[in-house]
């Protein structure tokens, strides 16, 4: 599974690619981040998922 967090503008902040993952819950560490709203995108084989994210510290 990759992980790819982007700002609004596109620009790439997080990325991680975990190994087989069986579901459960992932942790991502975004404090360096501003607070506002990003793009997260899941791809898991060939599947990919887009959601909003909205960041508040």
């Amino acid at each position: 599974m990759d992980i790819e967090v982007s700002d609004l503008t596109g620009r790439l902040v997080y990325s991680r690619h975990i190994g087989q993952t069986s579901g459960g819950q992932y942790e991502l560490d975004l404090a360096n981040q501003a607070e506002g709203m990003y793009l997260v995108r899941l791809k898991v084989e060939d599947q990919t998922r887009t959601q909003r994210l909205i960041l508040m510290h």
